[in-house]
């Protein structure tokens, strides 16, 4: 069983800190609007862009070198 299926689990409303990090697999939605309403600020990474949509990036870093 993957973590992110037991995520609500791994939640402690205990803890003094309302912001949640994690890695964009947990990104959803759903996910987003059910920390909202519970109180909490997600902080849960976006997913990032492929080489395919930014070419560009590749090529400007090389220059920097």
């Amino acid at each position: 069983m993957h973590d992110s299926q037991v995520f609500d689990e791994m939640l402690d409303e205990e803890n003094g800190d309302c912001s949640i990090w994690a890695d964009s697999a947990y990104r959803s939605e759903a996910r987003e609007e059910q920390l909202r309403e519970r109180g909490y600020k997600s902080r849960i990474h976006r997913k990032g862009t492929s080489p395919e949509i930014a070419p560009n990036r590749k090529g400007k870093a090389r220059v920097a070198r």
